[in-house]
């Protein structure tokens, strides 16, 4: 049994008024693709102990407390899922963001308020589309602040974009590999032919292999019926695979840890899996081109014109990731990223860095605890940063 949602909270953090003074945290993660939450569960719930134990007893009156939560997303569910507004998979990249947007204001119109009346604040993490998920999100979340009431609006306080594929996506080593057919995802025929050979492939961005054979299909991705062909072909191959075969074919060709084989085999049997992602990852290559977000996102010298700070940006880059091009996130790096000699007068300016610890762009796989210690330590510098600015404007 597979779950599409992660929800990790201390047993008292009901739905209800509780006593407690201090702030309560809302960590929101959006997955990549493909979007199944059970690829992050090490990392999830590594993270949420990380950060659990700074506070040392979360009950205490005057602890911060702290909610994990993530969720598939839409088209990804293993088990039967209603379909999102009436419209049945697959869903595009826009559909995703709605969906998680919705979710998210669910998540905390039914969080927990303190004694003052404070409703949670929430620090988005989105990992590879994910992260440029969070960023429209966050996008149309200060838009909104324009035209409602603030009081009444939720609180979101930074965001944390881990092996970010945020513009130009088709510049990458893997998108440019992609060519015409304008999708990364070439071995998913893997599913349905030469499976041994090309099992780690189908994994989409959890691949750290460069494909080799792309020309001789190409002509077939680009048809708009692929998806659908794909999808339908790999689930009727995949009736004469029984699971502990096709568990141990994963393992063997990706030596992948067990819950990744799990998964990875619920994965390509579900019934909108491949599809699923073959049509957003043809939708994420058109639609990650260029940095579409203004200084509402980004960040100001000046006040927002709203009466809540703007959100506080954390960037973890791979180095060598095939899926994020050196010279789109250099660009990035230098047009939007805080630098070290002016960090002061730039504290507004996201912080941006290049890790040199060699995670790979899949860090869910098998680098899922040292990725959350360094998450932890992003949050809590998020944390430090929101606390010491509702001090000046106390």
């Amino acid at each position: 049994m597979f779950s599409s949602t992660i929800y990790l909270h201390h047993p008292d953090s009901s739905p209800r008024p509780s006593i407690r003074v201090g702030d309560t945290y809302i960590l929101f993660f959006i997955t990549g693709n493909p979007g199944l939450i059970e690829y992050y569960r090490t990392f999830l719930s590594h993270l949420y102990a990380l950060l659990s134990s700074t506070g040392s007893d979360q009950a205490s009156a005057g602890a911060d407390q702290f909610q994990v939560f993530g969720r598939d997303l839409l088209g990804f569910q293993v088990e039967h899922a209603d379909p999102a507004n009436g419209a049945s998979p697959p869903y595009g990249l826009e559909a995703q963001i709605e969906a998680t947007e919705k979710a998210l204001d669910t998540l905390v119109s039914d969080g927990t308020t303190n004694v003052q009346g404070n409703r949670p604040k929430v620090i988005l993490i989105g990992h590879s589309v994910g992260a440029y998920i969070l960023l429209e999100v966050l996008r149309q979340h200060r838009e909104k602040l324009r035209e409602e009431a603030p009081q009444k609006a939720m609180t979101i306080i930074g965001g944390v974009c881990l092996f970010p594929t945020v513009t130009h996506i088709m510049q990458s080593r893997s998108g440019k590999s992609a060519g015409v057919c304008k999708t990364p995802y070439l071995s998913y025929l893997s599913v349905f032919g030469r499976v041994a050979r090309h099992a780690e492939l189908s994994i989409c961005w959890h691949c750290d292999l460069e494909p080799k054979s792309y020309h001789c299909v190409q002509f077939l991705l680009c048809r708009p019926y692929f998806a659908r062909a794909a999808g339908l072909i790999a689930q009727l191959l995949l009736v004469f695979v029984p699971s502990v075969l096709l568990r141990l074919l994963i393992h063997m060709v990706t030596g992948f840890p067990a819950d990744a084989v799990a998964t990875t085999a619920a994965f390509v049997r579900s019934k909108w899996g491949v599809r699923q992602a073959l049509h957003m990852a043809r939708d994420e290559m058109l639609s990650i081109t260029t940095d579409a977000w203004d200084e509402e996102v980004w960040g100001a010298a000046h006040p927002s014109p709203t009466s809540h700070p703007r959100a506080q940006l954390r960037f973890l880059f791979g180095k060598g990731d095939h899926w994020v091009a050196e010279e789109t996130r250099d660009d990035l790096i230098r047009t939007r990223a805080s630098k070290e000699d002016t960090e002061l007068e730039e504290a507004w300016k996201p912080k941006m860095e290049v890790t040199e610890e060699g995670w790979p762009h899949a860090f869910c796989i098998r680098h899922s605890v040292p990725v959350a210690e360094k998450v932890a330590v992003y949050v809590r510098d998020i944390i430090r940063g929101d606390k010491q600015d509702v001090d000046l404007h106390k």
